[in-house]
């Protein structure tokens, strides 16, 4: 078997090599310039006498200096071919991973920097949640922070003081547990859905004490 050799190659021949391998060497695209990389060095190797001429000549014509050589251990030839490829892929991987770590800390940077509040809004993230208060667990598993709902809903499920406890612990606590477990685009957002969750139990407490007022009244007739 015979190779053909070139010396070390500018990316333009590089690139012509390639070319050259696939028309004239019948190799796909990737592998064309796989080989074509290999300069200095082996860049292709055949049994077909005729073809490696054909290469050669192509290449002298394009302004190139191959070297053909008989080929004497394909198999060593072809593992430090492996091993390149896998340098440079192992290269091409520890580069892709490093720019995604540098993407994701300054996406985090940009989080942490539009969650920095002023006084007025960490009063206002401590203030009373009547959302969560009524809500409860629902209010904690809405705002990811499942298991702390699951524990009060378990609190709240003993007989008389749980559901009490969990109302003031929930309506306390809630807005804060909210800020810290769930992912904001800046606190105006945060705000944005607290106020929701409290219209909501707002209206449904208004609508308990009308129920109740009804029935007491209709009790006293």
């Amino acid at each position: 078997m015979k190779a053909i050799f070139l010396p070390q190659l500018t990316e333009d021949q590089m690139r012509r090599t390639a070319m050259i391998l696939w028309e004239t060497g019948k190799l796909d695209w990737g592998r064309a310039k796989t080989q074509a990389s290999s300069a200095p060095g082996e860049v292709f190797a055949a049994n077909d006498e005729g073809q490696i001429n054909s290469i050669a000549e192509a290449l002298k014509k394009s302004g190139l200096s191959p070297e053909i050589r008989e080929r004497e251990s394909k198999m060593e030839l072809s593992e430090d071919a492996r091993r390149r490829i896998f340098n440079e892929e192992l290269v091409r991987e520890q580069s892709r991973r490093r720019v995604q770590e540098e993407e994701r800390a300054k996406e985090e940077a940009r989080r942490q920097a539009t969650l920095l509040t002023t006084p007025e809004q960490e009063a206002s993230i401590n203030r009373w949640s009547w959302g969560g208060g009524m809500f409860e667990w629902i209010y904690l598993s809405a705002m990811n922070a499942t298991q702390r709902g699951i524990v009060v809903l378990l609190i709240s499920l003993i007989p008389y003081l749980g559901a009490l406890a969990m109302f003031i612990y929930v309506g306390l606590k809630g807005r804060r547990i909210a800020w810290e477990s769930r992912e904001w685009k800046d606190y105006n957002d945060f705000e944005a859905c607290q106020r929701i969750w409290d219209r909501w139990a707002l209206w449904i407490l208004a609508m308990g004490i009308v129920l109740g007022a009804l029935v007491v009244l209709s009790g006293l007739r």
